[in-house]
């Protein structure tokens, strides 16, 4: 039975206790410090800033019509009348373009009467009408390849057939990678 024992050392674990108390007394104190520095900043350098947020906040500016009616002299004239008045504002920051706002403003049927007649994508159209037309709600063009509107191939597609003429053709065009 050669096997020692360690007791516990309470002088150590007093220490370490000790350091970890004051390295959060440490922690709570900067916390705290920070917190006091961040209030300063608010209530004393930041206090205009935030007083004119407030007060910007705190009045709205509305104008109300006054509710009266016909207001007549002794000889049953009419002095004031309820006529209806509209006002535009228009702040030029905000608005941006002004003259692209009056034209977008316009009334309906402007392109019409400008003499554009409407046009229709072809993938609206009934296959009869348009080769992309057809298929249950937006579906691509129901064919395997691109069409012009009259239902040739387009976009690669070797057209040519007359051989009589190859012997006019001095070069080929460079084929490009597909």
């Amino acid at each position: 039975m050669g096997e020692t024992f360690k007791f516990k050392d309470t002088l150590q674990e007093n220490r370490s206790f000790l350091n970890r108390i004051v390295v959060s007394v440490l922690f709570m104190m900067l916390a705290s410090l920070v917190l006091v520095v961040r209030l300063v900043y608010l209530q004393v350098v930041g206090h205009e800033h935030y007083s004119t947020l407030s007060r910007d906040n705190q009045i709205k500016i509305s104008p109300l019509a006054p509710a009266r009616g016909l207001i007549f002299d002794r000889n049953g004239e009419v002095l004031a009348d309820n006529a209806a008045t509209y006002s535009l504002e228009v702040i030029p920051e905000q608005v941006g373009n002004l003259d692209h706002s009056n034209v977008k403003l316009g009334k309906a049927g402007r392109k019409r009467h400008m003499g554009i007649r409407p046009t229709v994508r072809g993938t609206a159209m009934s296959p009869r009408d348009h080769p992309h037309g057809g298929g249950e709600g937006r579906q691509p063009a129901g064919m395997p390849g691109p069409k012009s509107p009259w239902g040739r191939p387009t976009r690669g597609y070797k057209t040519r057939r007359n051989k009589k003429t190859n012997q006019f053709i001095v070069r080929r065009r460079n084929q490009g990678t597909r």
